[in-house]
């Protein structure tokens, strides 16, 4: 089984339930779709912000940062009248209609204002997820002593989430598809946290609302940067009132990765690289202006389609892909396979590929558990600079720098053999 990301590099990830990854137009049809099951008010989010920048913020805590959303384009929070205003944008493009969600301090009035939106009581102790991409937002912040529930808990990488689950801290709680209600009303949790889903699901979730129990909507990996999709542990911290320890961990983040990318702009070759594996007849490869493109860019390589404006991905047929990778220097991110005879049996034509006759082919699964959880999707969304460190190294074996961790080793890539 394979963590349940739905993401748009990678689409077989939620243990067959869903086998064919989304592309950008279908993740603006379901958000919209989603309007009616969230109450979204379509209403244009360029006017909402300036409205709310000139508003006189007041945080809930005076002692309390206000974030400063930098990277990320998938939401945006603001402060006023001493409610926290989530909003979490219908695409990244138009961005016409919005999700919008009142975090209030519990115990305190919810002011009329607010009454049409989804409302989160915070600090919130108690969270029911079903990606492992929530729990590495969590582990920023080391809150994961917060979730009651799981999806599919086998494939968890973290320990401390392993060891709840053993103590029977945490419950099962069904897929995103066909999520168990009864058992998470049981549960009881202040929030549950869902990843993108065709909006006939989401009706499914219309349960949880009407009961009370908010469900926020993650979409980390639509973000064009990585930096950006480290970024949505920020609502993390919105939810648990921890914004001054988020500014630091963030900042320190944040730095480290920059370095690291100023290391890697200064080569001269930048190696191509190919991304990806074939799915039956189709090769889906991220758009230019996807979180993956830029990681490729700062680290120092080449991409084919880098100029493909596109935020998920682009389908293309087999016969298009096979010229660039006959050529490509290096091959990213080729599903779960581990070995080059694995990737062989899926096609013999693969040995033709140049990065297999140089033995150049990397993948991103070192990190896997006994039941197949890659660690890369559960840690690698807060850990952005060790995916760019990890890359530099691959593109780039010559460059030496105390930049690097001191293990010498891969942090999320292994060498196919």
């Amino acid at each position: 089984m394979k963590n349940c990301i739905i993401s748009p590099f990678d689409g077989d990830r939620c243990g067959g339930f869903f086998s064919k990854p989304f592309r950008t137009l279908s993740i603006l049809f379901i958000l919209i779709c989603c309007v009616f099951f969230f109450g979204c008010k379509n209403e244009n989010t360029t006017l909402e912000k300036q409205k709310l920048s000139t508003t006189s913020f007041t945080s809930v805590n005076s002692s309390q940062a206000i974030q400063e959303i930098k990277y990320a384009k998938g939401f945006n929070i603001t402060y006023r009248d001493s409610v926290k205003i989530l909003s979490i944008y219908n695409g990244l493009q138009d961005r016409n209609d919005t999700l919008h969600y009142a975090l209030v301090p519990k115990g305190a009035a919810v002011p009329l204002a607010y009454k049409k939106y989804q409302v989160i009581y915070t600090p919130v102790e108690r969270l029911s997820i079903f990606s492992t991409t929530h729990i590495g937002l969590l582990s920023l912040l080391e809150l994961e002593d917060l979730v009651v529930g799981v999806s599919n808990p086998k494939i968890i990488n973290s320990e401390k989430i392993q060891r709840h689950i053993s103590d029977g801290k945490i419950t099962e709680i069904g897929n995103a598809f066909s999520p168990n209600l009864e058992i998470i009303l049981e549960t009881n949790p202040d929030l549950v946290m869902v990843t993108a889903l065709p909006a006939i699901q989401y009706a499914r979730y219309k349960t949880l609302i009407d009961a009370q129990i908010p469900v926020l909507l993650i979409a980390e990996w639509l973000e064009q940067s990585p930096l950006g999709r480290a970024e949505w542990a920020k609502i993390i911290a919105a939810l648990t009132n921890q914004e001054e320890q988020m500014a630091r961990i963030f900042s320190d983040l944040e730095s480290k990765y920059k370095k690291l990318a100023a290391l890697a702009g200064s080569v001269t070759h930048k190696p191509t690289v190919l991304p990806g594996l074939a799915r039956k007849d189709a090769w889906f490869i991220p758009g230019g202006d996807s979180y993956v493109a830029r990681l490729i860019y700062d680290a120092g390589g080449d991409y084919h389609w880098k100029n493909k404006k596109v935020t998920g991905s682009i389908q293309l047929s087999i016969e298009t892909v096979f010229p660039i990778a006959l050529k490509a220097d290096y091959w990213l991110n080729t599903g779960t396979v581990t070995s080059m005879s694995d990737l062989l049996a899926i096609d013999k034509r693969y040995s033709e590929f140049q990065p297999v006759k140089n033995d150049l082919v990397f993948n991103n699964n070192k990190q896997l558990n006994a039941h197949g959880g890659n660690a890369y999707w559960e840690k690698g969304v807060v850990s952005p600079h060790l995916l760019l460190e990890d890359l530099i190294r691959i593109l780039h074996p010559k460059i030496r720098s105390s930049l690097f961790d001191s293990n010498s080793d891969y942090h999320f890539y292994r060498k196919l053999k």
